[in-house]
């Protein structure tokens, strides 16, 4: 089976698209899955991976809706602020609402204008949550430094967010 695993749906009237402008042209309207699913027939693929198109949590929610409305969709690579205090909970509740469905999360490093951002010691309790099987809050270490140099920390999330240019595994 083929899966197109990068595939965006958006509504227009959700207004978490600030990027989404009207001199975009053909990308400046709704994509909803009614107008991606004749075209799955059409080219042989079985499914497909939606990918978050705006850095909102309520966006990722939007899309694991999809999910479960549309058997073809087979998972959701969602957003999260992994900068938040309590980044592993909301990771944690999108996990939950999400069924299975959540695969990932990516953390939008094109926008970041700090290239050293994922060295960022307050990001790890998002990372050691963002890497447990099951997707549920994982307790971090007090810092990075603590248990591994900074060169290994950033060779792990480089590794981690390399898997699928910019997105992160979540759960099996």
């Amino acid at each position: 089976m083929i899966v197109d695993a990068h595939q965006h749906f958006w509504r227009l009237d959700r207004s978490d698209y600030g990027w989404l402008q009207p001199q975009l042209g053909i990308l400046y309207r709704d994509y909803l899955p009614q107008d991606f699913e004749p075209l799955l027939g059409a080219n042989d693929v079985g499914a497909t991976v939606l990918v978050q198109a705006a850095a909102t949590e309520n966006e990722t929610r939007y899309l694991l809706e999809l999910a479960t409305a549309h058997p073809f969709i087979a998972g959701v690579v969602g957003w999260v602020e992994f900068e938040a205090d309590d980044a592993a909970q909301r990771m944690a509740a999108l996990v939950a609402c999400g069924h299975g469905r959540l695969k990932g999360l990516r953390p939008m490093l094109q926008d970041i204008a700090d290239p050293q951002w994922i060295l960022r010691p307050q990001l790890d309790a998002a990372f050691a949550a963002f890497t447990t099987s099951d997707g549920a809050a994982a307790q971090a270490p007090r810092s990075a430094s603590h248990h591994r140099s900074r060169w290994q920390t950033w060779h792990s999330r480089r590794s981690l967010l390399a898997m699928g240019r910019g997105h992160c595994a979540i759960g099996g």
